[in-house]
């Protein structure tokens, strides 16, 4: 059996986290395009418009497509940006793996840029799954929410890294996708041995059988992000509802660090935030876990410490910081607590508050707040902020939230963006930028 990453290899991990922070590694020869169609139409003719898929296809054949000029080869990483829109995939067709119908794939390095997740929306409206990454060596999706998928037969509703080589999901939210018949994982579906880092994003109200959030077959790192309200739900005959996120096997190796998790049972089945089985493995450091963990066969999950699980005993948590039998997380709704992405505000009140272990606490949390905010970091994906006022009505998505600077703003997408942006020209004018 592969041995469990211990504090220190986490943390080196952690410090060299895949594409975070090194995209600047991008050769400055790469080619960036900007989408200016929210339409998906593949034009060879071409009728003048650079949609997201002429654009991937572009990246993939390293040859111009309609309006979108040609990528470069493999090591050099690709741009795509995505302005502010809702990006419509219309071709139907499965089983494609050549980016000409159904979903969206990835067959050379690319980075694909969104304006911010309310504002960038990328919806398969169930003509497959959204994205399909396949083996290339570099891939990174960042800042969008990504909805709608639907396979019909198949693994993965939201996206399939099927990559033996890096991909990086930042600042992105997941949701609404569903996996096919007897298919795993509505959110993320990782197959291959390669390197998965999710970081920053959310992923919620995504459906499936087996997984309906996440599975991970290969080496993945799964850091200040909030897993929420996924369904795990009997959707293929004869077979029960099972676990919010899952290492399967021995290829499957997962750790986590800042993270809360909470999962919906819908039918018979196994109500289980994280199972790990079969020689798999997950490392759990300062996650809230808002549920329970199972291990089968000879799967293994390690605390690193700092880790909260309530309101049972089910997960290994015997380190220091960690809190197992925990009666209430203490956690509000999930809501834009002023930010990008939703996410679960601990109150003043909640055992989670100042209660990490240092030792793995994060810069910043899920929101980009820096860490710590009142003397030690909180355990989960967001940092309460001293005297913060978080929700004010108790229904996600309709209610109120009082920014710091006093604005009061109904929570929709674009409100969100619109005060998050002005928040940050005070600051900026407040520093005399």
């Amino acid at each position: 059996m592969k041995k469990i990453p211990n504090r220190p290899l986490v943390r080196a991990a952690l410090a060299t986290a895949l594409l975070a922070t090194s995209l600047a590694a991008t050769s400055a020869r790469a080619t960036t395009m900007t989408v200016n169609a929210t339409t998906d139409d593949l034009n060879l003719g071409p009728n003048g418009n650079c949609t997201l898929r002429e654009a991937i296809l572009a990246a993939n054949t390293n040859a111009a497509v309609d309006a979108c000029p040609a990528g470069q080869p493999s090591p050099t990483i690709d741009l795509i940006s995505l302005p502010p829109g809702t990006y419509d995939l219309s071709i139907a067709g499965l089983y494609d793996d050549a980016n000409l119908t159904g979903d969206l794939d990835i067959t050379d390095d690319l980075q694909i840029k969104g304006s911010g997740a309310p504002l960038t929306i990328v919806d398969a409206h169930a003509v497959d799954r959204v994205f399909h990454i396949r083996w290339n060596d570099t891939t990174v999706i960042s800042d969008m929410t990504i909805r709608g998928g639907n396979p019909l037969v198949a693994h993965g509703g939201g996206i399939y890294v099927e990559s033996n080589g890096k991909t990086a999901l930042l600042r992105d939210v997941i949701r609404n996708n569903v996996p096919g018949l007897y298919g795993e994982a509505g959110g993320v579906y990782q197959y291959q041995a390669g390197f998965l880092e999710i970081r920053d994003t959310t992923i919620r109200d995504n459906t499936a059988s087996y997984s309906p959030a996440a599975a991970f077959y290969g080496q993945a790192l799964l850091v200040n992000s909030t897993i929420s309200g996924n369904t795990a739900v009997s959707i293929s005959p004869g077979y029960g509802a099972f676990a919010a996120i899952s290492v399967p096997y021995t290829t499957g190796h997962l750790t986590i660090v800042h993270a809360p998790f909470s999962l919906t049972l819908a039918q018979r089945g196994y109500d289980n935030d994280i199972v790990v089985q079969q020689g798999g493995t997950a490392t759990l450091a300062n996650t809230l876990i808002d549920g329970s963990c199972a291990v089968f066969g000879t799967g293994t999950i390690t605390s690193l410490g700092g880790n909260l699980e309530s309101p049972g005993t089910t997960c290994p948590l015997t380190q220091p910081f960690d809190q197992p039998g925990v009666a209430s997380a203490g956690i509000g709704p999930l809501s834009s607590n002023f930010a990008l992405v939703e996410t679960h505000m601990p109150a003043a009140s909640s055992p989670a508050y100042n209660a990490a272990d240092p030792a793995s606490c994060q810069a910043t949390d899920e929101r980009g707040v820096a860490r710590p905010q009142s003397g030690a970091c909180d355990i989960g994906a967001v940092e309460r902020r001293p005297g913060c006022m978080a929700m004010v009505a108790n229904e996600p998505g309709r209610g109120l939230t009082i920014d710091p600077l006093g604005v009061a703003l109904p929570l929709s997408p674009l409100a969100v963006a619109l005060a998050f942006r002005l928040r940050r020209r005070r600051a900026m004018t407040r520093a005399g930028a």
